[in-house]
């Protein structure tokens, strides 16, 4: 076999670039889009920041989801980031959310860093449609108290007492309580 010989061969030595930004708020997934092809392995989520105005969470960790070679890279936001994105008030439409990434956020298939980028637009937006669930109570009787534990950030002013019920667990729940006052 005789191949053709190349006549001028460059090296890629430029960096991919993030163009763009899917966010999923139910599923809690964020999808990048960068400008050539990039080494998933090589993500790095704590050189992303989400934001709205000067509101900003800059990711502390995330679930790398995708498994293939190629211009996107999906990541599921780590629970704490989440619920400062909710307590922010911001991610609840395409409009008010962008990205920023520092440079080196990821390389491209020949070991170049990613260039920072900044004001990145989101193209894509799901909105947050799973309400929070219970995941587990404590009650100091001494304080009067009762703590409840959501899985994701709630508004304790919507909470309503008159909705939760305590059953003894002593009595096999033959005994109950039913709450009768607001949140505070």
């Amino acid at each position: 076999d005789k191949g053709v010989k190349a006549g001028v061969f460059e090296a890629d030595d430029v960096g991919p670039v993030l163009a763009s930004f899917s966010i999923n708020m139910d599923s809690r997934q964020v999808d990048l889009k960068f400008s050539e092809t990039v080494q998933f392995s090589k993500f790095d989520v704590t050189k992303v920041t989400l934001f709205h105005g000067a509101d900003r969470v800059e990711l502390s960790d995330g679930t790398i989801i995708t498994n293939t070679v190629g211009v996107n890279v999906k990541f599921t936001l780590k629970s704490d980031d989440f619920d400062k994105i909710t307590l922010k008030k911001f991610a609840t439409s395409k409009d008010n959310v962008k990205i920023d990434a520092a440079g080196g956020v990821i390389e491209d298939m020949a070991g170049n860093t990613a260039v920072a980028a900044t004001n990145v637009a989101c193209v894509s937006h799901i909105a947050d449609a799973t309400g929070p669930q219970l995941n587990s109570f404590s009650v100091d009787m001494d304080k009067l108290t009762l703590t409840l534990v959501f899985s994701e950030t709630v508004l304790a002013s919507t909470a309503k007492a008159e909705g939760l019920t305590l059953y003894s667990k002593v009595t096999g729940g033959t005994v109950k309580h039913k709450l009768r006052t607001e949140f505070t």
